[in-house]
């Protein structure tokens, strides 16, 4: 790789930053939102919903506000959320990881890239069967589950891929002319640090507190 096209790449890696930047600054703001809107709401009704009863009684607060199409729409709402997402993870983790597998393991790229993301498709949808299967149909437990593995089992990984990426593999693919310009810097080291241990640790306390309320 020249110095012309790291410098191109360099470019494209500051649309990524804002971009990232922004989704952060977005998720903040979402979250906030949430936070205010059940302190607002939930509070002054002096409703604590827990397990299957949330959708229920924020569709019935939704109804009381807006009428019976207002609490359908909330309903429906929360079903494309969930549909939605799930074919967001099927369609982005497979590719993810096989991304991460093809560049950190040269041994995996002897598989095609069709085979390597249907093999992560077929993981997946083993292991979903399989907690179906120990955990049942029960709704609530499952998306405890989901969260507690995807927002906290599977960061710490991600972190560590990605430093191993940034720190190990991305300077063996470059010419010496390159390196300096793709220099990965070391800010990027320390908040991916921080973030593997931060979530290591409430993936330590929170799985078996997930398994234990189960």
């Amino acid at each position: 790789m020249g110095k012309e096209t790291a410098s191109k790449i360099k470019g494209w890696c500051r649309i990524v930053y804002v971009d990232a930047t922004v989704a952060m600054v977005i998720g903040i703001v979402v979250t906030c939102s949430f936070l205010i809107a059940g302190a607002g709401v939930l509070g002054p009704l002096k409703l604590a919903p827990q397990g299957e009863d949330v959708a229920i009684t924020l569709s019935t607060i939704f109804t009381s506000k807006w009428g019976a199409l207002g609490g359908f729409l909330f309903m429906l709402a929360g079903t494309a959320a969930l549909f939605s997402t799930q074919i967001g993870q099927l369609a982005g983790w497979p590719r993810l990881l096989a991304d991460a597998f093809r560049l950190c393991i040269p041994a995996f790229k002897k598989l095609s890239w069709k085979k390597q993301y249907r093999s992560f498709l077929v993981f997946f949808f083993c292991t979903n069967m399989f907690i179906v299967y120990t955990f049942g149909l029960k709704p609530i437990v499952l998306v405890k589950l989901a969260a507690v593995l995807d927002g906290l089992l599977l960061t710490p990984l991600q972190a560590l891929w990605v430093a191993l990426g940034l720190y190990v593999v991305l300077p063996k693919l470059l010419s010496a002319e390159a390196k300096p310009v793709l220099k990965t810097h070391w800010i990027f080291l320390a908040g991916l640090s921080v973030a593997f241990v931060e979530f290591a640790n409430f993936c330590v306390f929170q799985i078996p507190y997930v398994f234990k309320q189960e």
